[in-house]
This record gives structure tokens, C-alpha cells and sequence, in this order.
């Protein structure tokens, strides 16, 4: 996140540790967790049985304790949170200024990535899609070809097509998004002004 961190053991069991000043890094988690995501200041959890709660800062409605369902998958932003319910539909909540934040997204989704304003999501089709925020291009709608991985950061994203090859958009004041990158990846993601990645052959 922002200025904390969260993880999973190989049994289950999480941790969250950092900054902690509206909750957002709990030292203990209880239950079982099968995916953890940190943002501005607030984190959202999925447990082994597919239920998800948030925690931390819920001034703009981006980490309510409760949803309702069952989720495979969420992302935090700044102030927002996307996710994935179990049959494939998409939403999202909290902070709304920019468009960031859709209560409903069309169809159904394979992945989403959530950056501090923007947010990014691949179909189960390998289409995909950026909206919210977008003084630096790093939400320009719909992305040409198909895709199997996105990663959204503060303001630019970078993105795994199905060939392996990866490519970043946006702001690269600091060297975060410089367009292709060369060989072919198997994931990325995405910090405020930095990317990291790992490539098929295993080197990152």
C-alpha cells in the first residue's frame, strides 16, 4: 500500500505491518486468507471460503467491513476498491471523482488492477479496458489487442498481451512506463512511480 505492507503464510494465515494510523495494517488477521490487496490507506482481504471484508481508512466508502457474496478477486486504489465476484461480474466503490470507481462494469472480468485514480481490467476474452483518471494517458479506454495480465500504478499502467510481450503507458518522469519491454513476461506490477516484473525465463 501507501505506507504499509500485508502478507500471506504458505498456511493460510496473514499479517499486515507499516503504517497503521486508521487500522490498515492489523499485526494478527483472523482466518484464513487466499488474496490480500493494500491501498491508500485502507485493505480488503478475501477469505478461503471466497467471503471479503476491508479495513482501514473508510472515508470515501472504499473499505466496508462487509461485502456481500463471494469474491476471486479485489484490488485497492488510493481511495477506491475494485473486485471480482465469483461469477465473473465486476463492481467497484469508494472515492468516484474521476471515474474511477463504477458501481457496475459491463459483462464479466478476468482481472482487474486498481492504480491510485484509474483503474484497468481484462475480459475473459483477453480485451481490456482502462478508465478513471487520465492527465497522463494512463487510463485511455479500451486497449487494442488482448491481454493476459494489467498492473496500475499511480499515474501510468503496464500490461502482458497473450503473446508474453509487455508494454507500459503513461506518465515516465521516472522511468516507470517506458513503452515495450523487451522479451516476454509472465506478471508485472505496478508501485507509485516504479514497476517491477518477472519474465518467462524466470528473471525479474
Amino acid at each position: 500500500g501507501q505506507y504499509h505492507t500485508c502478507g500471506i503464510r504458505t498456511d493460510g494465515t496473514a499479517t499486515c505491518w507499516g503504517a497503521d494510523g486508521s487500522g490498515e495494517a492489523p499485526a494478527t488477521l483472523a482466518g484464513t486468507w487466499t488474496q490480500i490487496t493494500a491501498g491508500g490507506g485502507h485493505t480488503c482481504g478475501i477469505h478461503t471460503d471466497g467471503t471479503a471484508t476491508c479495513w482501514g481508512d473508510d472515508a470515501r466508502g472504499q473499505a466496508p467491513e462487509t461485502l456481500t457474496g463471494t469474491w476471486t478477486q479485489i484490488t485497492a486504489g488510493d481511495e477506491h476498491t475494485c473486485g471480482i465476484r465469483g461469477d465473473g461480474t465486476a463492481t467497484c466503490w469508494g472515492q468516484n471523482t474521476d471515474g474511477q470507481a463504477p458501481s457496475t462494469l459491463d459483462g464479466t472480468w478476468a482481472d482487474l488492477a486498481a492504480g491510485d485514480y484509474h483503474a484497468c481490467g481484462t475480459r475473459p476474452d483477453g480485451t481490456a479496458t482502462c478508465w478513471g483518471w487520465d492527465n497522463a494517458g494512463q487510463a485511455p479506454g479500451d486497449l487494442a489487442g488482448t491481454w493476459t495480465d494489467i498492473a496500475a500504478g499511480q499515474l501510468h499502467t503496464c500490461g502482458i498481451r497473450t503473446d508474453g510481450t509487455a508494454t507500459c503507458w503513461g506518465d515516465d518522469g521516472a522511468g516507470q512506463a517506458p513503452g515495450s519491454l523487451p522479451g516476454t513476461w509472465a506478471d508485472l506490477t505496478a508501485g507509485e512511480e516504479h514497476t517491477c516484473g518477472v519474465r518467462t525465463n524466470g528473471t525479474a
